[in-house]
């Protein structure tokens, strides 16, 4: 089973240019030239680790494969990266 801290989560998506929201839920948001899109990712309040069906549902909100989350947060993935990903998938909007 594969399980990520949800401050790794949170440090490693915010470096590459996501920015916290915090509502009544916590929710991640691609910014991208100082515009934020639609691609967004929600996570728990006090959930200290995230396990394979959170990733997974994690992975489905940024339109990414479970891998590919896994190297977004890992730092195997960087933002440029992300971005041309996302944009050949035509996922993003901006």
């Amino acid at each position: 089973m594969n399980t990520r801290q949800t401050r790794k989560i949170q440090s490693s998506l915010t470096s590459k240019g996501f920015i916290t929201e915090n509502t009544h839920h916590c929710c991640l948001v691609l910014q991208i030239g100082g515009r934020n899109s639609h691609i967004r990712t929600y996570y728990s309040h006090g959930a200290k680790e995230c396990g394979d069906f959170h990733l997974k549902l994690m992975a489905n909100q940024l339109c990414l494969t479970k891998q590919e989350l896994f190297d977004l947060i890992d730092c195997q993935l960087g933002k440029e990266a992300l971005i041309q990903t996302l944009r050949e998938r035509g996922a993003l909007r901006l």
